[in-house]
């Protein structure tokens, strides 16, 4: 994992291994979690505006409730995610026909 720290005081955390972490309503506004593996993390009401979530695992991550607005989810593994009630407005690289196929979910 390679960390480093923005001018804005967030931390940048490449390949994070945050599997089955708890960061339940954890402010995560704006950093880079590239590549990271959260894999059944527990994310509900995390707020992760934003945030950068580019190619990261997010299989079976619970994300109800999480404010993804503005976020960049592209290429993000979303298989068996529960995306319920998430804010996914302006979320990037991700579509509704996307999550749709993904998640076998209607719109």
């Amino acid at each position: 994992m390679t960390t480093t720290t923005t001018t804005s005081g967030r931390e940048i955390k490449h390949h994070a291994e945050l599997t089955g972490a708890d960061l339940r309503g954890a402010d995560l506004r704006g950093v880079d979690l590239h590549r990271a593996h959260l894999f059944a993390a527990t994310l509900r009401s995390a707020n992760l505006r934003g945030a950068i979530l580019r190619y990261t695992d997010l299989e079976c991550a619970d994300l109800t409730d999480a404010d993804l607005r503005g976020a960049d989810l592209t290429g993000a593994i979303l298989r068996g995610a529960n995306l319920c009630r998430a804010n996914l407005r302006g979320a990037k690289g991700i579509s509704a026909d996307t999550l749709a196929a993904r998640l076998g979910v209607k719109f």
